[in-house]
């Protein structure tokens, strides 16, 4: 776990400009627009004991936003980060290689897995949600099979971690991109899991101390404390994003050299061919 995240870091200092690069602009438009409805807010601790106050009006961050825009703005920012996951995954596949690719490429390959994407995504969130409703539910109950939910979604979570890049960097179907994941992932998923756990851990770090570095909480003026926070929250995104997304490629790197001698592969198509 921790030479597959070593290896991301030294990857992303290596290439902090492509990557950012290919991170910020998606993060900036969804963190604007979920702000401009209300899903992302500013907190003052004055919010909070406004609560506790008899007859004092509920504060914005509390009150009820359109169900429309909601809507709207989910699905926009949910094909916006699927474009973010192809991108910044082909990026990483192509510079983990050694393999030039620009910001534009990246991009370019991102919108084209996007479909793709989505389906094998719907199809492991559509099969793991029957199999609770049709087959738990009914024997076990509501609760039992929610608390069992809860476990496997882990366990389904990691069966197909490393999906994206598979879709990706392989240019499979849903089905065939499922189908190559599950083989890949075959007695890897206790190590996946704590590899995820470790990289979120980083990720809620590197959230705090950017939010300090920007003070936020600190600005009593609502508008500039709005900007700050935004601002946090797209560097913090910027850098976790390809740190996230950039450890699954590595790991679907790691589970092919195991599994299928992909470095050997590699080192034979280097050599110079006769003819």
């Amino acid at each position: 776990m921790g030479d597959i995240i070593d290896r991301m870091v030294r990857l992303l200092r290596a290439n902090a400009i492509l990557l950012f690069g290919i991170a910020v602009l998606p993060s900036l438009i969804v963190s604007v627009l979920q702000r401009s409805v209300g899903l992302s807010q500013t907190f003052d601790p004055k919010d909070f004991t406004d609560l506790l106050t008899p007859g004092a009006p509920l504060p914005r961050q509390f009150q009820l936003a359109n169900a429309s825009a909601l809507i709207v703005v989910g699905v926009v920012s949910g094909a916006i980060s699927l474009v973010q996951i192809g991108a910044i995954s082909y990026a990483v596949g192509r510079r983990y290689l050694g393999r030039p690719v620009t910001i534009r490429e990246a991009f370019e390959q991102g919108l084209r897995s996007t479909p793709r994407l989505f389906l094998a995504f719907l199809v492991v969130a559509v099969v793991f949600g029957a199999a609770i409703v049709t087959t738990l539910i009914p024997i076990l109950g509501a609760l039992v099979s929610l608390f069992i939910a809860f476990f496997g979604a882990w366990w389904a979570f990691a069966s197909v971690a490393i999906l994206g890049p598979v879709v990706v960097l392989e240019q499979l179907g849903p089905i065939a991109a499922i189908r190559r994941t599950l083989h890949l992932m075959d007695k890897a998923r206790l190590r996946t899991l704590g590899l995820y756990i470790l990289v979120i851990l980083i990720t809620i770090v590197i959230g705090v101390v950017l939010s300090f570095l920007f003070l936020s909480s600190f600005v009593s003026e609502p508008t500039a404390r709005a900007v700050l926070q935004t601002i946090a929250t797209v560097v913090a995104s910027s850098i976790s994003g390809p740190l996230i997304y950039g450890v699954t490629v590595i790991l679907y790197y790691d589970l092919r050299v195991r599994k299928e001698a992909f470095d050997l592969q590699l080192a034979a198509e280097a050599l110079p061919r006769e003819g």
